[in-house]
């Protein structure tokens, strides 16, 4: 049997098409490179990268913490450096924040204010991505990729404002994150 040439041509070009090479690795930082290649520099803007540490909230009054945004720290308990900042839903599911919820009031009582919530740091959890729970004392290795959030003076800036009174232009937060087990 003989192929028209055009069939046969059409045949290969189709076979070249089945699935795509499979995504890159995340880029590895180790927590002393954080500062380094997240904090200073954007070159990692879009990308995904992995990093292992501590979920971390910073501590309320009565020694409850504020669910106003996790970071990644290098110790437990916020001990160590702030490594990142990250974007998390909240529930029991695979890659949330399990919180357990104290209370919830606006700022100085205005109805305008944002809504701050408190909770009990002990029994917060932090579910992987195959849905297993673990307490915020166990190291996570968290996967997500960088966005820069321009930061000036009083809160947020466009990014086409090139100045900064930390010298620090832009913010990092992690987004699709994924939380996985470390293996250290």
């Amino acid at each position: 049997m003989r192929l028209h040439p055009v069939l046969l041509l059409l045949t290969l070009s189709l076979a070249g098409c089945g699935p795509t090479a499979s995504k890159a690795p995340p880029v590895e930082i180790q927590p002393s490179q954080a500062e380094a290649m997240l904090h200073q520099a954007t070159d990692l803007d879009g990308k995904r990268i992995a990093i292992e540490g501590f979920v971390y909230f910073d501590n309320g009054r009565n020694g409850e913490a504020i669910a106003m945004g996790p970071e990644l720290r290098s110790s437990p308990s916020g001990g160590g450096d702030q490594l990142a900042r990250f974007e998390l839903e909240y529930g029991p599911g695979p890659n949330q924040l399990d919180l357990h919820e104290v209370s919830k009031e606006r700022l100085g009582g205005i109805a305008a204010a944002p809504e701050i919530m408190t909770f009990d740091l002990a029994k917060v959890t932090w579910q992987d991505a195959a849905g297993a729970s673990h307490p915020l004392s166990q190291k996570v290795r968290l996967t997500g990729t960088v966005r820069y959030a321009g930061y000036g003076r009083s809160g947020p800036v466009s990014e086409d404002d090139a100045s900064s009174p930390s010298g620090k232009r832009f913010r990092p937060v992690l987004t699709k994150v994924a939380l996985d087990a470390s293996a250290h």
